[in-house]
């Protein structure tokens, strides 16, 4: 068990990346979640989608980075069909890090136009 103090704890700070436009013109896209500067190294990056339907996707996961200021880095990717993105409300990146409450970052998605039409 790990037992940690809340002065060991720095909540990192989260970023969702939406694709280019260029990406948007595939048949594949990729959503990127950045955390960075936090500590404890276990964060725990976690994707949640909100849609009208059953879809698929692939994840990739990069474990935490040390950095310089001794903080820690972290990265969820997630890739998904154009076809899907219509089948979407909303994409959310969750940081999670045992009993604590959790911190989000939610993508709208605006399906009718695929262009750059992503809403933080």
């Amino acid at each position: 068990m790990i037992k940690l103090n809340v002065a060991d704890v720095t909540p990192p700070t989260l970023t969702l990346l939406p694709p280019s436009s260029e990406e948007l013109q595939q048949e594949k896209f990729t959503l990127t979640c950045l955390a960075n500067n936090g500590l404890p190294s276990h964060w725990h990056l976690h994707w949640y989608i909100n849609t009208s339907s059953q879809i698929k996707w692939e994840e990739e996961w990069n474990p935490g980075m040390l950095q310089d200021d001794d903080l820690y880095s972290w990265s969820r990717s997630m890739t998904i069909a154009v076809d899907n993105w219509r089948k979407i409300f909303s994409v959310t990146c969750r940081a999670c890090l045992g009993s604590l409450a959790p911190l989000t970052v939610t993508l709208k998605a605006q399906p009718d136009s695929l262009d750059t039409n992503f809403n933080l």
